[in-house]
């Protein structure tokens, strides 16, 4: 399976994952939006990049937080209160995409 598909394919869940709470919450449908885009695009990030030196599972994290960053400057002037929370959320699925990306391309190249 090819790297970009599965990162395509890892995105379409992490953002699934990190829009739903919002959708559920019934916030602005442009928040929800942004949140899901960021997520899909950042798997593909995570999907492609290598950062040497750093373990495949930390990699996801580092990236999910550094692509945050410019919400959490955005958002920090409104809303304190949900920085926290978009961090945490971002060291989460970050890590969650970084291993799941690890093992699905494992396991691709093993079939």
């Amino acid at each position: 399976m090819n790297i970009l598909f599965i990162g395509i394919i890892i995105g379409i869940v992490a953002g699934a994952l990190d829009a739903l709470p919002m959708i559920i919450k019934k916030l602005d449908r442009k928040d929800t939006v942004s949140s899901f885009v960021q997520w899909f695009f950042a798997s593909i990030v995570i999907a492609l990049v290598d950062i040497p030196e750093v373990a495949w599972w930390l990699e996801g994290s580092i990236i999910g937080v550094a692509l945050a960053i410019p919400i959490v400057i955005i958002v920090s002037k409104t809303d304190k209160k949900s920085v926290p929370v978009i961090l945490i959320t971002s060291i989460v699925l970050g890590a969650l995409a970084g291993v799941a990306i690890h093992f699905l391309t494992e396991m691709s190249k093993s079939l």
